[in-house]
């Protein structure tokens, strides 16, 4: 996983060519994205030790960059009220919007939710399938009223693989969600709060019998 997201910023560039301003890009990137220090750490020490057996088998000769981690403090977990949850949504435009209520009734994770596809969802038995999950595997995901009818909305103009599309039809990017989810966010007022909130939010909203 560290290795993917890594290379979706460093992709065709040389070891050599990496110095520390492209690495404190990424750490700003990832952060905008709503990754965790933890997990940024996680990435950065793999870059290190790509850097490190570089040296070792003799492909990279010059020294590497200082590649500085955070120091470590995932308690915080941010919940909107009801209140907040309902501004968010409405100040979103499509697909953000929908992504966002989707996300908040099923408690998936943005990737996955960017990587539907059509075939993977089932509005008669009302379950989703996902194919590629952070544990590995398939899993399945119970799709309540809320969400059958965004599915129901969008398959009526849908003529492309994926559900969530840009208006080119091509695959939305983690740079468009951290970027408008960020954008909203400043113009509701909301302060601290990530889209891997959302999660955070279903769990809550779950149990609390409002989903």
């Amino acid at each position: 996983m560290s290795i993917n997201n890594l290379c979706k910023t460093f992709k065709g560039k040389y070891l050599c060519d990496i110095n520390n301003i492209h690495i404190e890009y990424y750490k700003k990137n990832r952060l905008a994205d709503g990754v965790t220090h933890a997990t940024i750490n996680r990435e950065l020490a793999c870059l290190r030790s790509i850097f490190n057996k570089a040296i070792e088998w003799k492909v990279l000769t010059q020294n590497p960059p200082k590649i500085l981690l955070y120091k470590e403090n995932n308690q915080r977990v941010r919940y909107l009220t009801e209140e907040e949850a309902t501004l968010l949504i409405n100040l979103a435009p499509e697909p953000l919007k929908s992504i966002i209520v989707v996300a908040l009734n099923t408690g998936m994770r943005r990737g996955e939710i960017l990587n539907l596809k059509w075939e993977d969802i089932d509005i008669r038995e009302k379950v989703l399938t996902l194919q590629e999950t952070k544990g590995g595997g398939k899993r399945h995901i119970p799709a309540n009223n809320t969400v059958r009818e965004i599915f129901s909305r969008i398959k009526s103009g849908a003529s492309h693989e994926h559900v969530f599309t840009n208006r080119q039809g091509g695959a939305l990017t983690y740079d468009y969600i951290a970027h408008h989810f960020t954008k909203i966010g400043k113009r509701a007022g909301i302060e601290n709060f990530r889209f891997r909130d959302l999660r955070h939010m279903f769990a809550s909203w779950l149990w609390r019998g409002l989903i």
